[in-house]
């Protein structure tokens, strides 16, 4: 009887001590390969930049953005935000194998000349980075993600917080190059490791910039055709 207590013992410890915490490489690891898998990826989100300076936030922007993605077919980034007027300024990044169209709600034009990384590089520049950051590891271009995961150096893992109705792991890290640092803050869901909330702190001329992106993302889904379609009239979906 004692030798099976003991071995029930040893047993429920190694169980124990089995479920280990991840360190911070495994979560970024984990969350790569859940974008590079994902056969569909579909997400709502916003995006917030303030401008501050040491007195003040001086300029906040705030963008809300959708993105439909399906493995060998489609791509669609679309962002929009109030306009001076009220009205609803659209942008639309739509791709489909060496095609893609861009439409430009701020000067009401389509464009059917610029590549897709050229596209999101514009989107970006409104959207800040949002366009790029996970549509760069869903299509697998470091050209498109600008690399933002692999340059985080001194990550850390903070914890575990519940972030926009999920669990994640809270991450910091230092990004951008290393004469020019950013502090990252990265919330990684517990469950599938997909971005939930990326924050990023960085200077900007006499400005300090912060930039929080919120995503509410899904992995191998259905996809409507009507999320696929190009549709800038329908922007976000």
């Amino acid at each position: 009887m004692k030798r099976l207590l003991t071995l029930g013992l040893v047993l429920l410890s190694g169980l124990s001590f089995g479920q280990t915490t991840p360190t911070p490489a495994e979560l970024l690891d984990r969350m790569r390969n859940a974008y590079a898998q994902a056969r569909t990826y579909r997400d709502r989100g916003s995006v917030t930049v303030e401008y501050l300076t040491r007195k003040k936030a001086e300029t906040t922007r705030r963008k809300a953005f959708s993105t439909a993605f399906q493995r060998g077919g489609t791509y669609r980034f679309a962002h929009a935000e109030a306009g001076s007027a009220g009205a609803i300024q659209c942008g639309v990044v739509w791709s489909k194998g060496p095609r893609t169209l861009t439409w430009l709600g701020a000067r009401n034009t389509l464009d059917s000349g610029r590549t897709l990384v050229q596209a999101l590089t514009l989107a970006g520049a409104a959207t800040g980075s949002a366009s790029r950051r996970v549509s760069g590891l869903l299509l697998g271009d470091p050209k498109i993600s600008m690399d933002w995961d692999k340059s985080l150096r001194n990550v850390q893992l903070v914890g575990q917080e519940t972030v926009n109705n999920r669990l994640t792991h809270h991450l910091t890290a230092t990004g951008g190059q290393v004469n020019l640092p950013s502090q990252v803050e990265l919330w990684l869901d517990a469950a599938s490791g997909l971005v939930i909330r990326l924050s990023e702190r960085s200077r900007v001329a006499e400005f300090e910039a912060l930039t929080t992106i919120d995503f509410e993302p899904a992995v191998n889904v259905e996809l409507t055709p009507d999320l696929l379609r190009f549709d800038y009239q329908n922007c976000l979906k």
